[in-house]
């Protein structure tokens, strides 16, 4: 028969060598297959961003993805973000649109999943002149490539100039490519029947470049792991992390430090995704391991010094 004080020594013992992790992000290794065995199937969504050609967001834009003779809607926001979320997820194509007063409205054809982005690009009405630009769009009005510009003319427009930044002013006679990483500012005016109209801007953001990433890993206790993303970006920022367990998505980061808490014994792997703000990404794995038959060498000098005195308070009374 197990003693009592044997029962109570163990529980001391686990008490003392697991600490508490409340308050921190905690991925559970043992429970990913309970994670990953829900039977209920989600529901289909939209998203992405609604911009003017110079990649200016649109804010209060109407976009409907019609289906089964119904429909779901959501408005842009001031960033021109937009979110149709509750669409059923089936195998028929579906109509999306997009429309706002003042613009030419939009639609397309789109088999929408899971997660499912779409950008809209509405053109003005009773526009003169404004640039278009015409490149591999990212997110956040980003450019993910070489940009390439040229002007939208309505009217009897004599000449183009424009700038890029603060260089000198060129005379518009053909397309021509941005091809510098950074955020950039295009300037233009028009000559129209001898009238000169005002100085015009509009950002130009260009970044193909993807963020830098470093896993590294602290051992926390014999059953806790804290993996680390050290992650930068030069160009448009860290958006965020995103991090995995064994395939399933466990959390995301928006806020440094980027770091996740593991538990739980065993062999996994651990990737984590960093994001930029132009949408570029970078992947990272590790490989945890957990040796089981030698826990007690991973005991901190603390917890064996704690371990030690526990041991002697609970055994001294019985050595009288």
């Amino acid at each position: 028969m197990v003693s009592k004080q044997y029962i109570i020594l163990i529980g001391c013992i686990i008490l003392l060598v697991v600490p508490t992790t409340s308050g921190h992000r905690v991925l559970n290794a043992e429970s990913t297959a309970l994670q990953t065995s829900s039977p209920f199937l989600p529901n289909a969504s939209l998203s992405g961003y609604v911009t003017d050609p110079r990649q200016q967001p649109i804010a209060d834009a109407l976009v409907r993805v019609y289906y089964h003779e119904t429909y779901q809607e959501n408005y842009s926001d001031e960033t021109g973000y937009y979110h149709v979320t509750n669409i059923p997820l089936c195998w028929c194509m579906k109509n999306a649109t997009c429309s706002k007063e003042g613009y030419y409205p939009e639609w397309i054809l789109l088999a929408i999943g899971e997660n499912t982005t779409h950008d809209f690009v509405l053109t003005p009405q009773n526009i003169t002149c404004y640039p278009v630009f015409n490149g591999t769009t990212g997110t956040q009005s980003w450019y993910r490539s070489n940009v390439s510009v040229s002007f939208y003319v309505n009217g009897m427009v004599d000449a183009i100039y424009y700038r890029l930044d603060d260089a000198d002013w060129e005379e518009y006679l053909t397309a021509f490519s941005v091809t510098e990483e950074g955020s950039h500012t295009l300037h233009w005016y028009f000559i129209e029947q001898g009238n000169t109209s005002d100085e015009y801007q509009t950002p130009l953001n260009i970044d193909y470049s993807p963020p830098a990433l470093e896993l590294t890993t602290e051992r926390i206790s014999i059953s806790t792991l804290k993996v680390i993303a050290n992650v930068t970006d030069a160009v448009s920022g860290v958006n965020r992390v995103t991090f995995t367990l064994d395939g399933v998505h466990h959390y995301t980061d928006d806020t440094p430090p980027y770091e996740v808490y593991i538990t739980g014994i065993g062999i996994h792997l651990v990737k984590a995704t960093v994001y930029d703000h132009a949408g570029n990404h970078k992947s990272s794995t590790i490989i945890t391991s957990y040796a089981q038959n030698h826990w007690f060498l991973q005991f901190t000098k603390d917890h064996q010094q704690a371990v030690i005195m526990t041991l002697r308070s609970f055994f001294h009374p019985f050595s009288r």
